[in-house]
């Protein structure tokens, strides 16, 4: 599309936005890939300082840093076993099936069962 076109249907400030909104998203992904930072959210524009050349100030939010000493591994744990009878199965299905049946009334002659 002609660019005189483009800016009579948009105007010169949409126009200038999207080409500043276009640049600095090419800017982060390139700086997010270079630097290897994983952000946590979405990235915050705190402030364009200059469009030419281009400068902004960006806020994110990363993971935190965190070491773990090498100790963690000597840690020991036991594990617990734990048998279930079939006495205690059944009640638990039984809970759960009184738990979450429903009873609806209906005037119709024959009912059917929602599954």
């Amino acid at each position: 599309m002609p660019e005189n076109i483009l800016v009579r249907q948009y105007g010169d400030e949409y126009i200038n936005k999207m080409s500043i909104d276009f640049a600095i998203d090419g800017i982060y992904r390139e700086a997010l890939r270079k630097e290897k930072i994983m952000p946590v959210a979405q990235a915050e524009i705190k402030e364009i300082i200059s469009e030419s050349p281009l400068k902004f100030k960006i806020h994110i939010e990363v993971f935190p840093t965190i070491e773990i000493d090498s100790k963690y591994r000597k840690i020991k744990l036991k594990k617990q076993k734990i048998t279930v009878s079939a006495a205690e199965v059944k009640t638990a299905l039984e809970q759960i099936e009184t738990k979450f049946t429903k009873f609806e009334e209906t005037t119709s002659k024959t009912a059917k069962a929602k599954m």
